[in-house]
């Protein structure tokens, strides 16, 4: 199965609402109310007609960087399958968890909390699990603070990067693959 972004931002997403959720705003759901934890891509214009409303202070953000290569990963395995040879290798997905906060409503605390929590192995099973795929987490970036004060408006943010080794998986088709029968040289 190839890398799939966004399950991996909805478990981060589940992993923050249930170590921070607590001490995070409250959004609506359609069972009542969660806490506000979303995902950054909802709030860009795209394709939707409408870009919903960002959450009260303090809420969390979710969002997908990037993938890259681990360490120049080699192919790990390769399989020959009934639908065609389906080949797997090491990539690092980078996922960012901003916290976004006020003057009223600080989010040192909520972040240093996360950030320690993502060490508790429970935490660890829970997103390799709601994330379906072959995930670990390999390591986790230092705090970055940003304070943005603009007229009468203060907002501050605490943010840090989330990096997992993920299986990724390709398979080729036997059909678009072909296959050589014969090898035939010439001399020139």
């Amino acid at each position: 199965m190839s890398i799939n972004h966004l399950d991996i931002e909805k478990s981060v997403a589940t992993f923050v609402s249930l170590s921070v959720g607590d001490l995070l705003a409250d959004i609506p759901s359609q069972s009542g109310t969660k806490p506000a934890v979303v995902l950054a891509r909802q709030f860009s214009k795209g394709s939707r007609k409408r870009v919903p409303k960002l959450p009260d202070s303090p809420y969390c953000s979710i969002s997908y960087n990037r993938t890259m290569d681990d360490n120049g990963a080699e192919i790990l395995a390769t399989e020959l399958t009934a639908t065609g040879q389906v080949y797997r290798t090491h990539k690092l997905v980078s996922i960012n968890v901003k916290f976004v906060g006020n003057r009223e409503n600080t989010v040192d605390d909520i972040c240093n909390r996360c950030h320690m929590f993502c060490e508790v192995e429970a935490y660890q099973d829970l997103l390799r699990v709601n994330s379906q795929q072959e995930l670990e987490l390999r390591e986790k970036s230092d705090i970055l603070p940003v304070n943005i004060s603009m007229n009468d408006k203060y907002q501050e943010i605490r943010s840090f990067d989330l990096i997992f080794s993920v299986v990724d998986e390709v398979t080729m088709n036997l059909d678009s693959s072909g296959y050589f029968d014969t090898i035939t040289t010439s001399e020139v």
